[in-house]
């Protein structure tokens, strides 16, 4: 008996392990978020700025184990097996949500998840219990009827009071970062270097006395390592010691602005780097652990009351959480070494990121009627606001939030900050202020939510929100918001469904959900297409928006030349296969070839605006040339795309397979014009053009072949009977592909026009 326990703690903390990795991939957008996004250092000082408060926050963590004990459900209510049975499955699902959110790089609550989890386990198994302490022997009418026998086992007042703090915060946050997000932008403008030299003092006294404020009420509240009278001296104090700290930081801001080069903007940053990952640790350690050690005492409180399983209620979990600091210690050495080398982590942070960065990117998040609705009515009302405001104020403010523009180096690759350093601080003095205040007010907070809502809520005010970006921005804050509301729904019905399948089958149902488990995070690492694509895409943006010379703009064309060819091979190779074998999977395959090709055309599109905007006063020639390469290359794809996707209608509908003469033209047809795809692949990649009179010879005599089978096909059809659907499809195949030659011939004649040009001008 005892050694069953044992394997199951085994496996909590194994999963404990897993979760903190994960939970602080999820989580690094809290307190990383300003600092990267404004790279005010390089990622490494950034990243051991963080790890030492996230060292620190570890150790100072301990108080706050209690709500894995006792936050939710009344302890002393469940015996030791019902509590080890809703502790095991509410780490089976945090560990599966986490995971899932991170792999969609949407940043979410572990504050909400583990609330909700143990609500759900909790809930679930006082059923069970009300269920089998019915007089009548139980029926699912008396239990709707004793259902407020649960009040009994959870805790709802403490619950209640959690979650509207953790969800009310959404909207507090937002506009409270907007609104000093404005003030500040107004009296410091995009050119603060001067004003900083009147205003630095404030702005650190402020700064720093809310940092320090939010590390005292967040960071050492429910450590140990103090004493109560300690603790006790510092609540009866507080006022006292922020004028003191308000003081002090005053004077030494005004002094580095004064008297030294140092930009204060860069401490501060870092400052509240260091507080808001002191207190992510502090706070949000419990998430990930708590729920292993609360197991842990439980097993340790039967072991010594040597009480048999069936009748020992854990009222032991009611006293107060000694975790031995070097738990603590390594439980903060792991959220370290995660911090530093996961990428999940970059993927998580750049959603945040990319939602408030001031460029237009290509937005990954598409627009709907919400996030419609909601940009025309922002529209509309800062159009009234601009009617009834005087033109002297309208132009004063439009002057404060101009943004100067940056010359961009062409001599080297440059990624230019998502926002400046007066927004970077923003972005941690307003979630260290109300986070601070929610804490002294006993209203618990979701770091994440406060974090990411002050960040859009800044974006907004900062002008970052253009009439380009507004709509997909707005969509992706409200997809965020959505995944929250989804973590708290999910994570309650999966661990009171988990809770139930334990609570009946015990381990039949641990080692499958734990396979389960291990089954979705394999498949969501094996799922990283799409991360490559955005990474690539982000490449490509970055590059142009850098600036290219003449010869930059050769190479980078005939790279994306040469790949759209080698999408067009798999396609009409594939077509010609699939319709020989009637086989939809590789048809299928084809459609998605034209897909990827659609989607780097599209990427292309969207940097041709940023090439255009930053190439040297050379090259006017180039952007011609890039942009008739991107006409060239959609009417390609077009072409493709047609031929692919009717040919996958064609055999998905079971339609009557094509005669062998014509399957037979379709293969002689894709081995030339594959061929004719190859040799121009090789004349980019080369840039060796002397061969393109030979390509448009084959050109001539392949399409002359194709005249020839359409005329043969023709008198077929009056001399056979032939089907209708075969006879459209073949039809449009040739017709399509007579194009797809066209182009493309006519595509390695541009390139032959601009290498000859490019020869005889002087050397970029």
């Amino acid at each position: 008996m005892y050694d069953i326990y044992v394997v199951i703690l085994v496996i909590m903390a194994g999963l404990a392990i897993t979760d903190l990795s994960i939970g602080v991939s999820n989580d690094a957008v809290n307190f990383l978020g300003a600092a990267i996004g404004s790279r005010t250092a390089s990622f490494k000082v950034i990243v051991a700025v963080a790890s030492i408060g996230v060292i620190i926050g570890a150790v100072f963590s301990n108080g706050m184990m209690e709500v894995a004990r006792k936050g939710v459900l009344f302890p002393q209510m469940f015996l030791f097996e019902e509590l080890i049975v809703i502790f095991i499955s509410v780490m089976i699902t945090d560990v599966i949500m986490m995971d899932t959110f991170n792999s969609l790089g949407l940043p979410t609550s572990t504050t909400v998840s583990l609330v909700f989890e143990l609500l759900g386990a909790a809930v679930a198994i006082s059923l069970f219990k009300v269920y089998q302490g019915l007089p009548d022997g139980g029926s699912f009418q008396s239990l709707i009827a004793n259902i407020g026998e649960v009040d009994k086992y959870i805790n709802q007042d403490k619950a209640a009071v959690m979650v509207t703090g953790i969800f009310a915060v959404v909207l507090i946050a937002f506009f409270v970062g907007a609104i000093v997000q404005w003030v500040v932008r107004f009296i410091f403008t995009f050119r603060y270097e001067r004003k900083l030299k009147y205003y630095g003092g404030i702005l650190g006294g402020i700064a720093f006395t809310s940092i320090i404020f939010f590390m005292l009420l967040k960071g050492a509240k429910g450590t140990t390592l103090l004493s109560e009278e300690t603790k006790l001296w510092i609540t009866e104090n507080t006022i006292f010691l922020m004028c003191i700290i308000f003081v002090v930081s005053f004077s030494l801001s005004q002094m580095i602005v004064s008297f030294t080069k140092i930009n204060l903007l860069k401490i501060i940053v870092l400052a509240g780097t260091f507080s808001l990952a002191m207190a992510f640790a502090g706070n949000d350690l419990v998430n990930f652990i708590g729920v292993p050690l609360a197991a842990f005492s439980s097993y340790q409180a039967w072991i010594a009351a040597g009480s048999p399983i069936e009748s020992l209620h854990m009222s032991a979990l009611l006293e107060t959480a000694h975790t031995p600091v070097l738990i603590l210690g390594g439980a903060g050495m792991v959220m370290v070494i995660t911090l530093c080398v996961s990428k999940r982590a970059k993927n998580v942070l750049k959603t945040a990121i990319d939602l408030s960065k001031y460029e237009s990117t290509d937005e990954k998040h598409q627009p709907n009627f919400i996030s419609r609705g909601l940009v025309r009515g922002a529209i509309a009302l800062s159009k009234f606001t601009d009617k009834i405001t005087p033109d002297s104020i309208n132009k004063e403010i439009d002057c404060r939030f101009e943004r100067p523009v940056i010359a961009m180096p062409n001599s080297k690759e440059y990624e230019a900050p998502a926002f400046d350093m007066v927004r970077a601080s923003v972005n941690v003095i307003v979630p260290a202020i109300l986070i601070s205040l929610g804490t002294s007010s006993t209203l618990p907070l979701s770091t994440t939510y406060v974090t990411f809502m002050v960040g859009m809520g800044s974006s907004l005010a900062d002008r970052a929100w253009g009439r380009e970006s507004a709509v997909y921005r707005v969509s992706g804050v409200l997809t965020v918001i959505m995944g929250w509301f989804a973590t708290a729904l999910f994570a309650f019905l999966a661990a009171a469904l988990f809770a139930a399948l334990v609570y009946n089958y015990f381990m039949l149902a641990i080692i499958p959900l734990l396979v389960i488990g291990v089954i979705i995070m394999t498949s969501h690492r094996m799922y990283k297409r799409a991360n490559r694509r955005e990474e690539k895409r982000q490449r490509l943006l970055r590059t142009t928006q850098d600036g290219l010379s003449i010869s930059q703009v050769i190479d980078d064309s005939a790279q994306k030349i040469a790949e759209a060819f080698t999408h067009a091979t798999d396609v009409y190779s594939g077509v010609a296969e699939g319709l020989d074998k009637q086989d939809r999977k590789i048809l299928k395959q084809a459609c998605k070839a034209s897909s990827e090709l659609r989607e780097d055309i599209i990427d292309l599109q969207n940097s041709l605006f940023y090439l255009v905007k930053s190439i040297d006063e050379k090259g006017i020639e180039a952007s011609r040339f890039y942009i008739l390469i991107i006409d060239y290359l959609k009417e390609i794809n077009r072409a493709l795309s047609y031929i692919s996707n009717a040919s996958f209608e064609h055999v998905d509908n079971n339609h009557k397979e094509l005669k062998d003469t014509r399957k037979e033209a379709l293969k002689y047809i894709s081995k030339e014009l594959c061929e004719i795809f190859a040799e121009i692949k090789e004349t980019f990649l080369s840039k060796d053009f002397s061969h393109v009179r030979e390509i448009v010879d084959r050109k001539k005599a392949l399409k002359k072949e194709l005249s020839l089978i359409i005329e043969k096909q023709i008198s077929r059809i009056r001399s056979e009977e032939l089907s209708p659907k075969n006879t459209n499809l073949f039809f449009g195949i040739i017709l399509e592909t007579k194009d797809l030659l066209s182009t493309a011939t006519h595509l390695v004649e541009l390139g032959n026009q601009f290498y000859v040009n490019k020869k005889a001008m002087p050397k970029d």
